[in-house]
């Protein structure tokens, strides 16, 4: 049974890191199946405690494989639990430790994703705690600095949200620093990198959102896209070599095309509207290979839905009304499509407000029979 668990386990990880959640549902339920439901309560015997850690990295691989951030909440609550309550039988326990940071940074940045940064703010904080143990525990052990790296990450997405720009800075350079040892040292190592390349570009975003929030007060502000565009290529060349070293990971390839979204949205900020129109184009052909019709991924079909807002913006700078009409046309359509699969308030404001962005691109091109026809789908 052990090479059935850990065959399971690792089928589950490729799936998540090919955007294949339900299959990788399907595994963890598996491993699930294998151990049993409950986990032992109050033994320190090796075989239980690494049984129990099994389950426990079974309850996270579930939590993280499923986009619906309230469904995520509840079932990374349940590995909480579980772990929480194997870590009082055995608080020494390393691997438990290091399963604590794991399901730490997914609660917060879950927490974060339901608008509850204080919490997350908590449950990430705590996690940063639990890896700092590790890495004193044993400095020469790159696990535990990954740890540290990633965890940092979430640290400094909720510093970020509740716009504590030094925090975040602070929080997303050390984490930097963090991957980029592990990189150099491990350069075949995929979530090393991946977690680098993450980084930066976070480092890269979170200037563009200064600079986007600074132009909200003051129109007069003028972006500094030197804070922002090196960091996101550097970024944007980290995930490249993470696809030229597997091919099929498919968070690899939506973080590239994140990393292309923002370099438009950057340029859109200057009114560059040929580069957004050439970047958003490249960002959307790049999505194409983890798009698997009804069953894509909707964090995809969301990166998807950014881009050709952004697509539809140049457009719109370029008085260009038929190209526009065209991009919000196809926008609406995929905004249509996540709203009705996720039912999420925030996905039907997204559906609406595109309906708007298509009614006033056909009001400016002279058809208002078509603008009114999308302006009575939006009310």
């Amino acid at each position: 049974n052990r090479i059935v668990v850990l065959t399971e386990l690792g089928l589950g990880e490729l799936d998540r890191w090919s955007l294949a959640g339900r299959t990788a549902e399907s595994h963890y339920q598996r491993v699930l199946s294998l151990l049993g439901g409950s986990a032992g309560k109050s033994s320190r015997e090796a075989e239980q405690s690494l049984l129990d850690s099994w389950r426990v990295e079974a309850l996270i691989g579930l939590g993280a494989s499923i986009a619906d951030p309230a469904e995520q909440d509840r079932r990374l609550a349940r590995a909480d639990e579980t772990l929480q309550l194997l870590a009082s039988a055995d608080p020494d326990n390393l691997r438990l430790l290091r399963l604590s940071g794991e399901v730490g940074l997914f609660r917060g940045n879950t927490a974060g994703n339901l608008n509850g940064t204080w919490l997350g703010a908590q449950l990430a904080g705590k996690a940063y705690e639990a890896s700092q143990h590790l890495v004193q525990h044993d400095r020469d052990n790159l696990q535990w600095k990954l740890v540290a790296a990633r965890t940092l990450r979430i640290v400094g997405n909720l510093a970020r949200q509740r716009q504590r720009w030094a925090d975040a800075h602070k929080a997303f350079e050390t984490g930097d620093k963090f991957a980029g040892d592990l990189v150099k040292a491990e350069p075949s190592w995929r979530l090393a990198r991946y977690t680098h390349a993450t980084l930066l570009w976070e480092r890269g975003e979170t200037n563009l959102v200064y600079e986007q929030t600074l132009k909200g007060k003051d129109a007069s502000h003028v972006i500094a896209l030197n804070t922002i565009l090196p960091l996101i290529e550097l970024s944007k060349t980290e995930y490249e070599v993470g696809i030229r070293r597997a091919p099929g990971d498919g968070e690899f390839v939506r973080a590239l095309t994140l990393a292309i979204g923002d370099l438009a949205d950057a340029h859109l900020a200057h009114a560059d509207y040929d580069d957004v129109i050439q970047l958003s184009t490249q960002a959307i052909k790049a999505l194409a290979p983890i798009e698997r019709g009804a069953k894509t991924d909707e964090n995809v079909l969301s990166n998807k839905r950014y881009y050709l807002e952004l697509l539809g913006r140049a457009w719109e700078g370029k008085k260009n009304w038929k190209e526009a009409t065209d991009a919000y046309a196809s926008l609406v359509d995929i905004a249509g499509q996540l709203a009705s699969r996720t039912r999420l308030p925030s996905d039907e404001t997204s559906l609406a407000g595109a309906l708007v962005d298509l009614a006033n691109a056909w009001w400016s091109s002279g058809d208002r029979v078509k603008a009114a026809a999308q302006y009575d789908r939006a009310s």
